[in-house]
């Protein structure tokens, strides 16, 4: 059943199948917004309280469709990647929130800087000139603490003492990652797409199964006319916009700018041959490994934190980074580490979780709610009196480095 959600003084449904519009209907915008991702979601309703016309092109649907997800398909060259796309990118509105972990932070001052050892690096800003935009996206992503928590300062806010022992911060910085938060459902991280359905703004319009295929450039190549989207059973519509926002993310961003060659040979913006060629990816993997059974003093010093603020638990993940003194004496990239839980299938605590979602099917979660009762009351002290984050039952326990 198509979505469906009427504007107030409009005379058309603000969101709608792209194969259900008439091929003579008119779709002028003053902004078009490809992709309805966090990127996408924002910036549409940052638009809200505007004047300007709006509409957002969604590739997918209000659920995820085999034939969409082929869409996303790659042919890998070289070393060797995830194939499954559904993993990194969701053609479906709310985009690849759908499958974040909704581990958040900011840069670090270095990644703006020109680095003499990367070719091509250094940013025409640097952090403090994007901390008020991202101050501003907080709500957007499920963040009720703001972005400057990082380092140890966030253990004074935690009301804390420092954990020990101490980093050699000449070496290694502490980090820490706040986890996005449903507004509706504290026992999930934040998923655009709910969110943008709720509060779609009235000067707005979503229209989805809209995959677009082609940018057209007015005949001098200055400026982007009219957009081209196809729905799964061929159908081809246009839509002109006086701006066009590219929020698809990195790879699809770039596709779109190579294969709109109409007028410029090379791709939108490409007359230098560089549209694709600096993707920011985040390799990572195992550095170290624990014993589970004895793990509690691992757990203790890099741990995760909960922060009461205005009435709701945030929590936080501890772990550390490449200081700037290794990144440039070594010629390094920025990297960090968190301790990742491998949580069992028989956890008490992911047990209460399936069953307060509805979506446990058989007696196993009863059984390993009971089986652990002593688990659940030592996590209900911690979570109370030590404010931390009760242990959960796992099957592994390690490092996890991404660069």
């Amino acid at each position: 059943m198509p979505l469906k959600k009427a504007a107030k003084g409009r005379d058309f449904v603000t969101i709608a199948d792209l194969h259900e519009l008439a091929p003579e209907a008119e779709i002028d915008f003053e902004v078009c917004i490809i992709g309805s991702g966090p990127a996408g979601a924002t910036i549409a309703r940052e638009l809200a309280q505007s004047r300007v016309r709006v509409v957002l092109l969604e590739s997918g649907g209000a659920k995820r469709q085999p034939q969409v997800d082929a869409l996303n398909e790659i042919e890998n060259i070289g070393w060797s990647r995830e194939l499954n796309q559904w993993l990194l990118r969701n053609r479906i509105i709310g985009g690849s929130s759908h499958t974040w972990a909704g581990r958040c932070a900011p840069f670090d001052s270095i990644d703006f800087e020109k680095r003499e050892w990367i070719p091509f690096s250094g940013w025409p800003f640097g952090l403090d000139e994007l901390r008020p935009y991202l101050l501003r996206t907080l709500g957007y992503v499920g963040l009720g603490i703001g972005a400057d928590y990082t380092d140890n300062g966030f253990w004074a806010l935690a009301n804390r003492p420092l954990p020990q022992p101490s980093l050699n911060e000449d070496l290694l910085m502490p980090f820490l990652w706040q986890y996005s938060q449903a507004h509706e459902n504290r026992f999930d991280i934040m998923r655009v797409g709910p969110e943008l359905i709720a509060n779609l703004p009235d000067n707005a319009r979503l229209i989805t199964n809209a995959t677009v295929v082609q940018l057209n450039l007015d005949l001098y190549g200055n400026a982007i006319q009219s957009v081209e989207a196809a729905s799964l059973d061929g159908r081809r519509r246009t839509i002109r916009a006086r701006t066009v926002v590219l929020c698809a993310g990195g790879i699809e961003n770039a596709r779109l700018l190579l294969c709109s060659n109409k007028v410029e040979q090379n791709g939108i913006g490409n007359r230098r041959d560089l549209v694709g060629r600096f993707l920011m990816d985040h390799p990572r993997g195992i550095v170290g490994t624990f014993d589970v059974s004895n793990s509690k003093e691992i757990l203790r010093r890099f741990g995760l934190y909960h922060v009461s603020f205005a009435s709701r638990s945030y929590r936080f993940r501890h772990g550390f980074r490449l200081s700037p003194t290794v990144q440039r004496s070594e010629g390094l990239l920025n990297c960090a580490a968190w301790l990742d839980e491998d949580v069992s299938e028989d956890d008490p605590w992911r047990a209460i979780n399936r069953i307060f979602r509805g979506e446990s099917r058989s007696g196993k979660d009863v059984r390993a709610i009971v089986a652990n009762a002593d688990m659940l009351l030592r996590g209900v002290v911690d979570r109370i009196v030590r404010k931390r984050v009760p242990a959960c039952r796992l099957a592994s326990l390690h490092f996890m480095c991404m660069t």
